[in-house]
């Protein structure tokens, strides 16, 4: 990262605060470079399954996908005139739940801005599922 001055917007859903303290995620590179086992790397994203306790609630997942969308200048251009990615699939996931559509459990967002206002990169969080399907193979 350069020197110069960036914004960095985290957002955890209260259900899920044990899982991610504060102490231990504070920044949005504690949350991109947390140890786990990287299921999915491409340019401009990656998918990391990290392992974290279950918190309070039994039933919540143990398992968490971290997925990290990095912007190129051509989207950061772009990003100045949309909501980031990551915070986007965490909102359509809020969304598709309150509505009933079952989905994976959004957990987290974080978005990191230039000095300019333009997105760098975002991340989402959610419950990881193992056998879960991918709307796209319908």
């Amino acid at each position: 990262m350069s020197g110069r001055a960036v914004r960095e917007t985290l957002v955890i859903d209260e259900a899920f605060r044990s899982s991610f303290p504060a102490g231990e995620f504070r920044a949005f590179d504690d949350f991109v470079t947390a140890p786990g086992a990287v299921i999915k790397h491409e340019s401009h994203s990656r998918v990391t399954v990290v392992e974290r306790p279950s918190g309070v609630a039994s039933e919540r997942a143990a398992r968490f996908a971290i997925k990290e969308y990095r912007h190129g200048p051509i989207r950061r251009l772009l990003s100045l005139f949309e909501v980031p990615k990551g915070q986007r699939e965490f909102l359509n996931l809020q969304i598709c739940r309150s509505l009933g559509v079952p989905t994976v459990e959004p957990v987290a967002y974080g978005v990191r801005r230039g000095w300019s206002g333009a997105v760098r990169s975002s991340f989402v969080v959610t419950a990881y599922v193992e056998a879960a399907e991918h709307l796209r193979a319908r």
